[in-house]
C-alpha cells in the first residue's frame, strides 16, 4: 500500500501444482479508493511477497521462482507502475524487508539459508551472509525501526535469527521461541519493543522482549495455520491471519494483556494481513 493509500499492490503467484515450470506472473495494481484493478505489471516467476520503500517511490516483488529458475527481485517505480530494475543472483527468495533509511533491502533465500544484502540505489547484490543451523529455511524477515536488528524466521527449527543491521557479517543471535512451531509471520510493534511471531505447526504466537531477545514462556493460541501478523498504529491490537481456519481465519489480540478478543470469519484461506494509516 502506498504511504496516501490510494494504491495497493497484490501478487499474483499463480496457479499451484499445475506445471512444474509456469509462466511469469504478474502484479495487479489496485485503486484502494474505489476498489477498481487499475493495472497489471509483469514480473518474475511465482511472486510471494510484496513491500515498499518507506518513502513509498519503490515496490519491491519477490519472485521465488521455480526449478529452472532460482529467483529474483522485481522493483517497480510506484509513479510509473513499471518495473525498473530485476535484481538477481538468488536463491528461491522468500521474504524481503527495507531498512529505515530505505538504502537497504534484506531478502531471505530459502534454498541456501542465507540473506542477501541488496543496494536500493544501485540495485546490486552487496552482500550474502550464510545463517546459522538455527535458521534453517529462513521465510519471513523483518528490520526493528532503528535499523539495528534484522530479524529472521527459521521455518524449521523453531528458532529467530537476529543479525546485526550495522555489520550483518558480525555473529548472529538466536532467540529460541516456545515448543516447535514453524515460525512463520514476524512483526514488531509500533514502540519496536516487542516481536510477535506466528508460529504454524502450533497454531500460535509467541511474543519476543527485543530488548533481552528472549521469548515470553507464554504464548496467544491462535486459528490454525496462523500465517501472518500486522498491528494497529498505536499498537494496542494485533491481527492474525490462520490461513486453515476459516471460521477464525482473523484472530484480533489485545496487546496489552496479550490475549485474544474477537475472531472474525474472512474469506477462505486468509494469508496475510495489513493495516493501512491515512
Amino acid at each position: 500500500m502506498t504511504p496516501d493509500g490510494n494504491k495497493g499492490y497484490i501478487a499474483n503467484f499463480g496457479p499451484v501444482g499445475l506445471t512444474p515450470e509456469p509462466p511469469a506472473q504478474s502484479v495487479t495494481v489496485l485503486n484502494t479508493r474505489t476498489g477498481e484493478t487499475i493495472g497489471e505489471i509483469g514480473v518474475g516467476k511465482q511472486p510471494t511477497a510484496v513491500t515498499l520503500s518507506h518513502n513509498g517511490d519503490a515496490v519491491y516483488v519477490v519472485n521465488s521462482g521455480t526449478i529452472s529458475d532460482p529467483g529474483s527481485v522485481s522493483v517497480i517505480s510506484s509513479r510509473t507502475d513499471e518495473v525498473v530494475h530485476t535484481i538477481s543472483g538468488l536463491s528461491n527468495p522468500a521474504g524481503i524487508a527495507i531498512s529505515p533509511d530505505d538504502r537497504v533491502a534484506y531478502v531471505t533465500n530459502q534454498a541456501e539459508g542465507t540473506v542477501s544484502v541488496i543496494d536500493t540505489r544501485t540495485a546490486e547484490v552487496l552482500d550474502s551472509v550464510t545463517l546459522p543451523q538455527e535458521g534453517l529455511y529462513p521465510t519471513n524477515i523483518t528490520v526493528s525501526p532503528d535499523g539495528a536488528n534484522v530479524f529472521v524466521a527459521g521455518n524449521l527449527t523453531g528458532n529467530i535469527v537476529v543479525l546485526n543491521g550495522h555489520d550483518i557479517k558480525e555473529k548472529a543471535q538466536t532467540v529460541k521461541l516456545p515448543g516447535y512451531g514453524m515460525p512463520q509471520g514476524l512483526a514488531l510493534t509500533p514502540d519496536g519493543k516487542q516481536l510477535y511471531v506466528t508460529e504454524a505447526a502450533s497454531n500460535e504466537v509467541a511474543v519476543v522482549d527485543v530488548r533481552t531477545m528472549e521469548a515470553d514462556a507464554k504464548t496467544i493460541e491462535v486459528g490454525r495455520n496462523p500465517s501472518s501478523v500486522a498491528f494497529s498504529v498505536d499498537g494496542r491490537f494485533a491481527y492474525v491471519t490462520s490461513s486453515l481456519d476459516d471460521p477464525r481465519g482473523l484472530s484480533i489480540i489485545d496487546t496489552q494483556n496479550q490475549k485474544v478478543i474477537r475472531s472474525l470469519n474472512t474469506g477462505s484461506g486468509p494469508f496475510a494481513v495489513a493495516v493501512v494509516s491515512h
